[in-house]
């Protein structure tokens, strides 16, 4: 069975570029464009997703971040990467993975593969 990803970002191009060269790669994608939906997406499929892939700085009230801790609040466990276009900041939580766009999809799919 292929991993499910869950792909947050609020660039729909990159969604796009993303979800084609993961989907590729064998990967089953889904994707949200803000926090609110990450969530609806997440719960609706909480037990088949493997890893999240979330950009930290999303629009409306819930920022990468809080995904990241309600998730983590759940009773799931998916792997966790974050992503920005800033520097990796001081505190984080406890995530898998931190990417600093941009970067190069096969990275991308070189880190899901060993998670």
């Amino acid at each position: 069975m292929p991993k499910t990803i869950l792909l947050v970002d609020d660039e729909p191009l990159l969604l796009s570029v993303f979800r084609r060269h993961l989907s590729k790669q064998g990967f089953a994608v889904l994707t949200a464009v803000n926090g609110m939906e990450a969530l609806e997406v997440f719960h609706s499929h909480a037990s088949i997703i493997h890893t999240i892939i979330v950009d930290i700085h999303l629009p409306g009230d819930l920022s990468g971040w809080d995904i990241v801790h309600q998730i983590q609040r759940s009773d799931f466990s998916p792997k966790i990467v974050c992503m920005s276009g800033e520097a990796k900041p001081q505190v984080t939580p406890d995530i898998h993975a931190f990417l600093l766009k941009p970067f190069r999809v096969q990275s991308l799919v070189e880190l899901i593969q060993i998670l």
